[in-house]
């Protein structure tokens, strides 16, 4: 069997068992058909009982086709510090299909890359911290258009056996003001450069492909309340 069948088995089977998969994002195939899920915590919010574990997952899309950055960070033990994970993902390197070795690296150019970072007491204090300053715990900004051509970040979380749910959006008053990004970029052990915003001219190559794989979110008064839209979710990475 070619190289090529190969892929196409590969993405074929994933599609098929990814619905019913753990929710390992790092797999751009269960990515695809639980995304939404994923951002709106879902797996968070189903095990958010007293005495649940804190633990927060902040993502950031940065043009969804071209970069997101999602950290989760994890408390299990109330008296210690957290554990932060990182992940990035983008454009996927189909150079990297010349190092295939086996059907499980098939899919490795779109995997991204992830970091763990241990943190201390104090300084999941200071996240903990910086994400009320950055209004956490106000109410989210409920009818906001989350569009993944943009930049906006999400937050979900289970803290003190309460779900936490935000929304912010670039170009808006409370974005501009957020601290907690500097804060997790400077954690982000990934090593992958930030994505920094860059208008790009309508009918150019990149314009195009923004659009090819847009689609649109709603925030509601305690999560995300529409699925995506002006697009196929699917077609992304």
């Amino acid at each position: 069997m070619s190289r090529a069948k190969r892929f196409l088995c590969v993405l074929a089977l994933g599609l098929v068992t990814g619905c019913a998969s753990s929710g390992d994002v790092t797999n751009p195939l269960v990515r695809k058909t639980s995304w939404y899920s994923f951002l709106n915590g879902d797996d968070l919010r189903a095990s958010c009982m007293a005495g649940a574990p804190d633990r927060m997952r902040l993502v950031f899309n940065a043009v969804y086709s071209e970069q997101v950055r999602v950290y989760d960070v994890a408390r299990p033990d109330s008296a210690k510090g957290a554990t932060l994970s990182a992940q990035v993902f983008g454009e996927g390197d189909l150079l990297e299909l010349r190092h295939v070795t086996g059907v499980d690296s098939l899919l490795d150019p779109w995997r991204g890359r992830k970091a763990v970072t241990e943190l201390t007491a104090d300084q999941w204090a200071t996240l903990l911290a910086t994400l009320r300053q950055d209004g956490l715990d106000q109410p989210p900004p409920q009818g906001m258009e989350l569009d993944s051509t943009d930049f906006y970040w999400v937050a979900t979380g289970c803290l003190g056996g309460k779900t936490v749910f935000n929304a912010w959006q670039r170009r808006s008053p409370r974005y501009e003001a957020l601290k907690v990004d500097d804060l997790l970029f400077a954690w982000d052990a990934t090593g992958v450069p930030v994505a920094r915003w860059q208008a790009v001219q309508r009918g150019s190559f990149e314009a195009m492909r923004r659009e090819q794989f847009r689609f649109a979110l709603r925030v509601g008064p305690t999560g995300l309340i529409d699925g995506p839209a002006l697009g196929g979710l699917g077609q992304g990475f």
